[in-house]
Order: C-alpha cells, then structure tokens, then sequence
C-alpha cells in the first residue's frame, strides 16, 4: 500500500524487500481499524508478524514452512511441515 492507500497487488515479497514509498496495509498512519485486535492470513511473504494490534499466522505450511495456529488470542503454536 502507498501513502496514498492504494494497494499494490503486484508485489509478493517479504515486508523486508517491499518498493520505496510502499508499506503494509497495518502499518498505514491512516488505518481506520488500528484500535481493533485483527488476526489475518493469506500472507505467506510476511511470515509470523506480531504487534500489538495485528497478527498475521500464514507462515507458509503450504511452502514447506510451519502451520501456526494462534490460541486463545495469545499463544503461538508453530508445527514443522
């Protein structure tokens, strides 16, 4: 996503190796949900991401990487594949 808030659905890549001027849709200044807890998934580029107020589990099972689940809200469980 742009400062703008336009998604760029082109990139695949990892958070680390994202385009200048880009940045993950929880980490825009003008993010309207970013007081609610939110769990997400189908980001396997981003691998485990833990804030404070955003989870992200898809570590990449279907890859080879591990199947992370996440209960009750707190715990992370990671399983080889």
């Amino acid at each position: 996503m742009d400062l703008k808030g336009r998604m760029r659905l082109k990139y695949k890549g990892s958070l680390n190796d994202a385009p200048s001027g880009t940045m993950p849709w929880f980490d825009h200044p003008e993010r309207r949900s970013r007081t609610t807890p939110i769990v997400f998934g189908h980001w396997s580029a981003a691998g485990l991401v833990r804030r404070s107020n955003v989870t992200g589990i898809d570590t990449g099972c279907v890859w080879g990487g591990q199947l992370t689940a996440l209960y009750p809200e707190k715990y992370i469980f990671d399983v080889a594949g």
